[in-house]
């Protein structure tokens, strides 16, 4: 599995962090997994999630 950490800038200016997991075979598809308001990537499940996704 490869891991990869990412920023953008959002419309004010502000960054916008992401993780990308991707299976190192050919990947079938993509699934896009986004937290609500006052979460954030690395808590609780979202980890776990995007490796089983990936």
């Amino acid at each position: 599995m490869n891991i990869e950490e990412w920023t953008i800038e959002g419309s004010r200016g502000n960054p916008i962090y992401g993780t990308m997991h991707s299976p190192n075979e050919r990947a079938k598809g993509v699934v896009l997994l986004a937290h609500g308001f006052m979460g954030y990537k690395e808590y609780g499940m979202f980890p776990w999630l995007a490796q089983q996704f990936a």
